[in-house]
């Protein structure tokens, strides 16, 4: 068992130095709906639109890649763990530019549906949370199931204003698993300032490490993000 982790391991590795990366830059932006529903649950509803660089250009918004619309509940099983439940989300996403034959390819329409727990740690100033859900994935003709585990690290600056460190991995599962088992990871920091009770401003940075299905292909995207939710 060690030496098909190990000879897993240096094939991995070999992909990914003799592979070809292709650079990219981004802009997320999101629109957001929050809204508490009782004491325990919570509604969200995210219009998100998302651009990136041409194949000449490095300019993050030449160019679209995703646009997607996501409804989210979240449920108070106690003061420690959430249900999450996103019972559909629709996303119109276009291939990262990073060879000419990436323009020829067409333009993907998904419906996704996804539900997992969260947990959540407190401190004084500090929010720790870990949350991993399953994501079931529907294309034109083809079905696809991921999972997506994500670590967060809250800490309150002011009483207005938030920094945030957050990690997610997704992994392709079966069954109708693609080739490549990884799928992406996206590392975060960002700023988020209350300018009122009802409305929030995340900015900041997002890279995005994507592994494609050659397995010999690697994406990197340095993106902006920009999230404003209206809260009620």
């Amino acid at each position: 068992m060690k030496k098909i982790l190990l000879l897993a391991l240096l094939g991995a590795c070999h992909s990914y130095v003799f592979g070809q990366h292709y650079m990219h830059t981004a802009v997320w932006t999101r629109l957001g709906l929050n809204v508490r529903l009782g004491p325990k649950l919570n509604f969200t509803a995210e219009a998100g639109l998302r651009r990136q660089n041409s194949l000449h250009h490095l300019s993050p918004i030449d160019k679209p890649q995703t646009n997607n619309l996501k409804l989210t509940f979240a449920y108070a099983l106690n003061n420690n763990l959430n249900l999450v439940l996103s019972p559909y989300e629709k996303a119109y996403s276009n291939m990262l530019l990073g060879k000419e034959e990436d323009l020829k390819q067409p333009r993907i329409h998904e419906i996704r549906m996804s539900g997992g727990l969260e947990y959540i740690k407190r401190w004084e100033r500090r929010r720790l949370q870990f949350r991993n859900l399953y994501e079931y994935r529907i294309f034109s003709s083809v079905v696809r199931h991921r999972i997506r585990s994500r670590l967060m690290s809250r800490y309150m600056v002011t009483p207005k204003t938030t920094f945030t460190i957050a990690d997610e991995v997704f992994i392709n599962i079966p069954p109708h698993r693609l080739p490549n088992w990884f799928n992406q990871n996206r590392l975060s920091c960002t700023f988020t300032h209350s300018f009122t009770p009802y409305l929030d401003l995340e900015a900041g940075y997002i890279y995005v490490f994507t592994e494609r299905i050659t397995l010999s292909e690697f994406d990197h995207t340095n993106g902006l993000i920009l999230y404003l939710t209206v809260k009620l």
